[in-house]
């Protein structure tokens, strides 16, 4: 019975995806944003909240095509949408990491050859297979205009020569456009927070984490120690996705001290205002967003167990400081002349 009634709820919400894209495509000053999660990793769901907000406070509505509904149905996509603007939804699936996202960034290419095609900050990586960025050039080839934004130097340096025809753009990672939330918390214990990747992202050893806990431990014996994470095995509509991020972030404004290798992680430390220790992950995306934001101090990335006791032992004995934030609207600027004026 209950299958029954999550296969209702789940076409019933497509229904609701179809009647928002007919009248969205009529209506001006409205966005078609193609690819957002329905999944429940909070770094994805973050950055299609960050787009919404970012499209909101230049004056647009926003409808979205979540991923498990745009390559099934992108001929009905295609035949709502006419010859209407497309954005695609941001983050880490440019390359061979992710093959299922990429595949479907290059069907929404080929089906959408006419449209002004814009791909909203992504990290690229197509590490050593040449064939990949072969096919990806392939599928740009037959469009008519399409724009990358690059979340990182990395990708924009690497890649820039590489890609043709498409304009490209360093713009930041879009959750970077969010306010900090200047949650004022009262820290009645001491709390340091491990979120780690668990999937094929992650670099950094079981036994590596578990030096470093005792590296904290070491320095501060009544410290607890709280494992998290910023994925959650839910369906994460839209309308949820606001709460679930500012719940993430306000559970790690309590924390003295947040350990992680997810880039969204470091993010959600930065904006919930908390001294962060930045681990790799197995490409460039974390340290090419770290960038961004290495001019606050209370955030630096760790490329030893040394440097990890050293930060640790100057954020747990100081006293509580100013926290610095870094100003990027200026950043988005190419981005909100794509918006307004078009490609």
């Amino acid at each position: 019975m209950k299958h029954l009634i999550d296969f209702i709820k789940f076409r019933l919400f497509f229904f609701s995806i179809v009647i928002k894209v007919f009248w969205g495509c009529r209506r001006k000053k409205t966005v078609i944003l193609m690819g957002t999660p329905l999944h429940g990793n909070l770094g994805d769901q973050a950055i299609a909240y960050s787009e919404y907000v970012f499209f909101q406070k230049l004056g647009y509505r926003t409808v979205e095509i979540p991923s498990p509904y745009v390559s099934k149905y992108i001929k009905l996509w295609k035949l709502l949408i006419g010859s209407k603007r497309v954005y695609i939804h941001g983050g880490g699936f440019i390359g061979a990491l992710w093959p299922k996202e990429h595949d479907m960034l290059l069907q929404i290419l080929n089906a959408f050859l006419e449209n002004e095609i814009i791909i909203l900050p992504q990290t690229i990586d197509f590490g050593d297979d040449d064939s990949l960025i072969d096919e990806f050039n392939s599928a740009l080839k037959k469009c008519k205009n399409v724009v990358i934004c690059a979340r990182e130097k990395f990708s924009y340096q690497k890649y820039y020569e590489k890609i043709n025809f498409a304009k490209m753009f360093l713009i930041p990672d879009m959750v970077l456009f969010l306010e900090p939330l200047h949650l004022k918390v009262k820290k009645d214990s001491k709390k340091a927070v491990f979120c780690m990747r668990t999937d094929k992202e992650k670099m950094v050893s079981d036994n590596d984490i578990k030096d470093f806990i005792q590296n904290v431990c070491l320095l501060s014996p009544d410290m607890e120690i709280i494992k998290t994470d910023t994925v959650q095995n839910i369906f994460a509509t839209p309308a949820k996705r606001k709460k679930l991020v500012e719940d993430k972030i306000e559970e790690f404004s309590k924390a003295n001290l947040l350990i992680t290798d997810r880039l969204h992680g470091m993010v959600f430390g930065y904006l919930a205002g908390v001294p962060v220790a930045v681990l790799s992950n197995i490409n460039h995306k974390v340290s090419g967003i770290y960038d961004w934001i290495k001019e606050n101090t209370k955030i630096r990335m760790m490329n030893s167990t040394k440097e990890f006791g050293d930060f640790c032992q100057e954020i747990l004995s100081e006293e509580k400081e100013e926290y610095f934030y870094i100003d990027f609207k200026g950043k988005y600027q190419p981005l909100i002349e794509i918006v307004k004026n078009g490609v």
